[in-house]
């Protein structure tokens, strides 16, 4: 796993600290760094989850960590949605539902910071059920 190393280094993880979360032993990591083995599906699943980057740049298919997601967003409406006036109190999403197709929609931005920070503690709690 050309870039699990990487990702551990950026969050500041040892190699212990992150196989506690994943449950496998601190040997075990070093050998997915060094490519002498590979994890699991799961264990896979669980890396890019906690390093918050994809499981292509853990693997190495993609150098981007954070690759932007395919917003399918119209050439006419990318028009509109730059014609509107800014303000500052609405943000836009683009969100992609379960059929595949994508939508633009205006959120407040209070309600948006709202599910981000509910997002951090939901985070935190996984990180604390998977320490115990």
């Amino acid at each position: 796993m050309k870039n699990l190393k990487i990702a551990r280094i950026k969050k500041g993880f040892t190699q212990e600290e992150l196989g506690k979360m994943v449950n496998v032993q601190k040997s075990a990591v070093s050998k997915y760094e060094r490519g002498e083995i590979q994890p699991s599906q799961e264990v896979l699943m669980a890396f890019s989850r906690i390093l918050e980057v994809t499981t292509d740049y853990l693997l190495g298919i993609s150098d981007d960590p954070h690759p932007m997601p395919n917003t399918n967003i119209t050439p006419e409406r990318a028009k509109e949605l730059l014609r509107k006036p800014q303000n500052p109190d609405i943000v836009l999403i683009s969100v992609q539902g379960s059929n595949g197709e994508s939508e633009t929609i205006e959120m407040p931005k209070k309600e948006f910071d709202d599910l981000l920070e509910l997002k951090k503690v939901l985070h935190r709690q996984m990180l604390k059920h998977l320490e115990d």
